[in-house]
Formats: structure tokens, sequence, C-alpha cells
């Protein structure tokens, strides 16, 4: 078994024990060039203790946060910001990169497993996750590694350092690795305004990633626009879909998007920006659509129209509202533009 010196047990003490240790010179992580090479983007550095890890990001252009319950900072720079806090209070924010280097065995194991799962979910496709661990045999068990979406690369080695007054000691230590796929969605949610190109976009993104797709119409009407399902009914059917490993939903029927809304991985929402362009693709569809006639079109113009500006139109809670508590996985595409540009590059983002 694998005896550490009693001081590694307390952050404040293994801080103490490093003051010895000249700052002035970092030497960077050998391979953080192969990791951390964009020079842009936002890191969070965990128990950053004198910041030297924090410092060298900072130099190369990422804006860094340091997070540290002792204020031992050492280093300043104008993308470095220091929050003095433990690390089990949560930074909710989306990261490009999450370091924990030397910190996180020092917690309890059930905090721990809460405090990766947290920064896991928030880091962003193509992120990297980079910890340096003592007690590897305690901190790699099956609960940390089913964390991870894919398994990490993991590598031991042995390091020798010496702490004033305690003398010299050889450490194992484990390096964990992950990088966040480009894209690794799974239950995806598709929103939007009527006409903006959601069953289009459901269906493209569907056959880049292998993804079976719905429309929430397909569980409103039990005869395709003609007589309605019955509401009980239709959600009971898509919380069938719901519960599936993966899936691409299109719609925003409000009692039909409501569970999807928190089970979903991302939110994709598609808008105009202007009503006056909803006017124009709702009239060009229609072109495309035999089952339309003009007076139903009317009617959905004034739909629209009405649901913008007229107060109480609807009863129905505004969409806006409704994905507020999920901001966090929203993101909104608002032109043709944008979507093509994203459909385009998703090959290479994989």
């Amino acid at each position: 078994m694998l005896f550490l010196p009693f001081y590694l047990g307390f952050p404040t003490l293994y801080n103490l024990s490093m003051s010895s240790k000249v700052f002035s010179d970092i030497e960077p992580r050998e391979d953080w060039g192969k990791y951390f090479n964009k020079n842009t983007g936002l890191i969070i550095d965990l128990g950053c203790g004198y910041g030297a890890d924090s410092y060298f990001l900072a130099q190369k252009g990422y804006e860094v946060i340091a997070v540290d319950e002792e204020n031992n900072l050492k280093f300043q720079h104008p993308n470095l910001t220091f929050i003095r806090q433990g690390i089990e209070k949560l930074v909710d924010k989306k990261f490009d990169g999450v370091i924990a280097n030397f910190s996180l065995h020092f917690l309890d194991p059930e905090i721990r497993l809460v405090i990766i799962k947290h920064y896991l979910d928030n880091l962003k496709p193509g992120g990297i996750f980079y910890m340096l661990t003592l007690s590897a045999e305690k901190m790699i068990t099956p609960a940390f590694l089913k964390l991870f979406p894919q398994e990490p690369n993991i590598e031991y080695y042995t390091e020798e350092d010496e702490h004033p007054p305690f003398g010299k000691h050889t450490h194992q230590i484990a390096k964990i690795v992950y990088k966040k796929p480009l894209f690794s969605y799974k239950k995806i949610l598709i929103l939007g305004d009527a006409g903006r190109g959601k069953t289009t976009f459901a269906e493209k993104l569907s056959k880049k990633i292998s993804i079976p797709h719905y429309s929430t119409d397909d569980f409103y009407w039990k005869v395709k626009f003609t007589e309605a399902n019955d509401k009980a009914k239709s959600v009971e059917e898509i919380s069938n879909i719901y519960k599936q490993d993966k899936w691409i939903m299109e719609g925003t029927t409000r009692r039909l998007i409501q569970e999807g809304l928190e089970k979903a991985d991302i939110i994709y929402l598609l808008q105009f920006s202007h009503i006056i362009q909803q006017y124009y693709f709702l009239i060009k569809r229609k072109f495309g659509r035999k089952h339309e006639s003009f007076m139903d079109l009317w009617g959905l113009l004034k739909h629209v129209t009405y649901k913008k500006y007229k107060k109480n139109y609807s009863n129905d809670l505004p969409l806006k509202t409704m994905i507020e508590p999920y901001k966090n996985k929203v993101v909104e595409l608002s032109s043709y533009k944008e979507i093509n540009r994203f459909l385009n590059c998703l090959d290479n983002r994989r």
C-alpha cells in the first residue's frame, strides 16, 4: 500500500511544504502544448495553489479562473481571475479546459465525484479535462470512470519531490486526460419559430450523426393534420422516446417538449430575426405543401402575428420562459447561414 506523508491530506500544510520551491521560473507540463494549444478560451484551475499553472496558461492567451480556498497566489496577469473559495463550490460556466492538479484527492469521494461530473458536463465540445493526482488506487474507481462518456487516457508514473522540512518522497502519480468530442450529444431537442426549418434541420442532423429524429407532430396528431391525438396519450407516447438513449426531437407543442427540455443534452433554438422574414418563409413553404390551403396559410400568418404582438393571445407559456431554466444548454441559430454552416462543418467536428 502506498504510504503518503501525513501532510498530503491537508492542502494548507502541503502548500507550506512547497514554500522553498522557486516559482519565478515556471516549468510547464511537458505535454501541455499538445492539449492547450489554441491560446484562446476559458480555463478553470481547481485548487490553483501558488498559481503557476494558471499563470502559464494566462500568458498563452487563455482566460483563466483560478480557484483555491487559500490566498497563496504568487502570480498576477490580466487574463487571470482568482476566486477564493473551496473547490467544492461549483463555478457555473462553460469551459474550454478544466485543470485539477493534485487538488481532488484531498476531498471526500462523493464530493469529488460531484465536482468532476459538474465540470465534465460544463466542458465545451473539444474541451480538455486534465488531472494529476496522488492516491491513484483510491481515485480511479469504477464510479470515477463512469463519469466519462468515453474512456479517458490514463498514465501512471513516479515523481520524487523534496518538501523541507519533511525530506524526499517518491509519489505514485496518475495523469488523467479527457478530450470531449466536438459533437457528443445523444439527446437533441430542436425548437423555434414556425417556418424556420426545424424539420429540415432535424432530418439533416439525423443523417450526419445517425440518430433517429421525431417531430412532436407525430404524437400530436392521430390522423396527420386532421384528427388530434388524446392529450394524455400523446404525452405518454412521446415520453417513451425521451426515455431512450438517443433521439432528435423537433417541435414546439408545449406539453410535448417539457420532458424533452429536462432530458436533452443540447437544445437548438431556431429563430427569425424579424417577423417579415418569417412571413416570407411561411409563404414559400406553402407551395411545397399540398395539404396546406391558402386559408390555412392565412390562419398561420395571423397566428404568428398575434402570438408575437397581441397580449394574452395564447394560454401557452412563452417558449423563452420555458427554456430559461435550461439556458446553459441552449444554442441559438438565427439564420439559415448559421444553420448550414453548422451542418457543413459537423463532419470535421466529431
